[in-house]
């Protein structure tokens, strides 16, 4: 397993593994058309001005992608892992990857939005709860989290 930055051909492989960690643990949860959004908001476009500007990992297992993560600026965002390589601490090193790229961009800390299905993987990674975040119609979607990064 090797964690590195992701390409531009790794696009179809990481909307893949997207959609894939989405469907395993969203969808007792959250509505298909919220799903759907999510999904809708890694185009192959977004994705490749993610890779070219900021700093997008993605994981490695014998040639096939299995995770990825996104540290833009101070936020960790769109961390995924194949279902098949859940509970085996891969969510943890991609999280460890994008904290240390951060904190060398110069940040004390990291802000994000945990899924519900997330949001106790986050706390015991270290992060905090800040505040609730609704969908238009109220259903609670996503909980803003923050941790305080080290110092060096």
């Amino acid at each position: 397993m090797k964690i590195r930055k992701a390409k531009i051909k790794d696009i179809d492989s990481m909307q893949k593994v997207i959609r894939e960690s989405i469907l395993a643990t969203h969808k007792e949860l959250y509505p298909q058309e919220d799903m759907e959004e999510t999904f809708n908001n890694y185009t192959v476009e977004k994705l490749k001005k993610y890779i070219l500007n900021d700093d997008y990992f993605v994981a490695e297992d014998n040639n096939e992608i299995v995770g990825c993560v996104l540290a833009k600026e101070d936020k960790m965002r769109s961390l995924y892992v194949l279902p098949s390589q859940m509970g085996k601490g891969l969510g943890r090193k991609l999280a460890e990857i994008a904290e240390k790229s951060i904190k060398d961009n110069g940040y004390k800390r990291v802000w994000l939005w945990s899924s519900l299905i997330a949001h106790d993987f986050y706390k015991h990674i270290g992060y905090k709860d800040v505040k609730d975040i609704p969908n238009e119609d109220g259903l609670l979607l996503h909980i803003e989290m923050e941790k305080y990064l080290d110092p060096v």
